[in-house]
This record gives structure tokens, sequence and C-alpha cells, in this order.
């Protein structure tokens, strides 16, 4: 395992609702990232509400306050564009 990895396991076992992270997905696609914080914490997944909106040339696609799932590391659905992790600060 590498240690970008390893970081990810520990810190998605130390995940807590209310914590500030980053959250990537994908859409029809395209790949998507915010800040947001986590609302819920489900066995395969991860509900984080947005706290910064996605736009695109169009507009805003993802407004604050839209809900991301996203999978957790143990998960098949898990991949390096579709997660949560910190930040590093």
């Amino acid at each position: 395992m590498t240690e970008d990895y390893e970081r990810q396991v520990e810190d998605d076992n130390a995940y807590k609702v209310g914590d500030v992270v980053t959250v990537l997905w994908t859409n029809s696609g395209s790949t998507y990232g915010a800040k947001g914080i986590i609302a819920k914490i489900n066995t395969k997944s991860i509900l984080v509400s947005l706290s910064e909106e996605v736009r695109h040339l169009t507009g805003c696609l993802y407004p604050i306050g839209q809900k991301i799932k996203a999978p957790r590391i143990s998960t098949k659905e898990w991949s390096w564009s579709d997660r949560v992790y910190r930040p590093i600060e």
C-alpha cells in the first residue's frame, strides 16, 4: 500500500459528523470536487453537505448545502475520483 492510501484508510476510520473535508465525485463523465462538512456517516458511504458551490460555464451546478454521497474506502465503489478526504494543511 502507498502512504497516501494508508492515510486515506486512517482518515476514513476517524471521520465524524461535522468534520470539514473535500469531496470528489463523478457525474455524467465529469469529475467534480468541493469543500464540505460531513452530515452523516453510513457503513458504506459518507454524506457531505457542500460549503461552496460548484460552478460551470452554464452556471451553478451544485449549490451550497447540496448533499453529495461518496463511497467509503472499504467499498468497491471507492476510487481516487469518488471519495472524501481531509485537505492537507
